[in-house]
């Protein structure tokens, strides 16, 4: 991917490597998405194939074969894991590792830098503008964007994201996986957690894209709470097109222009009631 241009080294004073910077010409060769998909196979090479990111103890492993560095020192690895780290969890991610080799070529990042800048502040935003339009997916909603960490503050959780190809949406599945600082503590083993969906169409994915998420609720230790069949007659309306199942509320979006049906609002509304008073109860048990 790129190969050192003389035998200086991160420190902390300078965290960044010298490269002889092949960014510039691998993204007019290769174009952005060849580019991104490149760097996605540099991610797996370092990567530590357990646990899923790149370790410090990976990047000390696989440095000299992949980006040719060497002769690097244990604090320069550090170095190097500390300046892409953006959730501070010890490893680097597929985001934040690719956003740091951007950040280490000054051409590519300053024809660039909007498009960098919005992908730091919008992690979890992975797919282009022109590849949302296509998708007929809304604008984005100026509405306020959690970190990973801020997950510790609540009792309880309901979960919301549209599918894709019958399982959560890559961009949900981007924010959680940057949840590994948290999973390595179990910081939130034992908190209720709910799951609410759309899909395209009534063979979209309505119980299987609860069914997958389920996953990673497990690997943390929390509490899945489905709905079951609390929400009564609503759960056996068979006239009117209605999404949900005994795993969640649910909604159809068609092709982004439907919204929700006041029987799937009542479903949604049923949902947040039951799982904040399960969670209640679980609080109280607790004190």
């Amino acid at each position: 991917m790129a190969t050192p241009q003389s035998s200086t080294r991160p420190t902390h004073q300078n965290p960044q490597p010298t490269f002889h910077d092949l960014f510039p010409a691998m993204a007019g060769k290769l174009g952005g998405e060849g580019l991104i998909d490149e760097l996605c196979k540099g991610f797996e090479l370092l990567m530590d194939g357990d646990k899923g990111v790149i370790t410090f103890e990976s990047l000390r492993r696989n440095a000299s074969a992949v980006l040719g560095l060497g002769d690097l020192t244990d604090d320069d690895v550090r170095c190097m894991i500390d300046e892409g780290d953006f959730d501070r969890d010890g490893a680097l991610n597929q985001m934040e590792f690719c956003v740091l080799m951007f950040r280490l070529s000054p051409d590519l990042m300053d024809a660039s830098r909007f498009v960098v800048t919005e992908a730091i502040e919008e992690e979890f935003e992975t797919l282009p503008e022109e590849a949302l339009l296509k998708m007929s997916a809304p604008p984005k909603s100026g509405s306020p964007i959690i970190t990973p960490n801020d997950l510790t503050e609540a009792d309880g959780f309901v979960l919301g994201f549209p599918t894709r190809f019958g399982m959560m949406a890559a961009q949900f599945k981007a924010f959680l996986d940057a949840t590994g600082g948290l999973w390595r503590t179990q910081a939130l083993a034992g908190k209720p957690a709910g799951i609410f969906y759309s899909t395209g169409s009534q063979g979209g994915g309505q119980e299987t894209t609860a069914l997958t998420a389920i996953t990673q609720l497990v690997h943390h230790g929390m509490i899945f709470v489905p709905i079951g069949y609390t929400f009564g007659a609503g759960m056996f309306e068979m006239e009117k097109v209605k999404g949900g199942s005994p795993y969640g509320a649910g909604t159809f979006a068609g092709d982004g222009s439907r919204q929700p049906t006041q029987l799937e609002l009542e479903q949604a509304f049923h949902q947040g009631k039951y799982i904040a008073t399960i969670t209640k109860k679980l609080k109280v048990s607790t004190v």
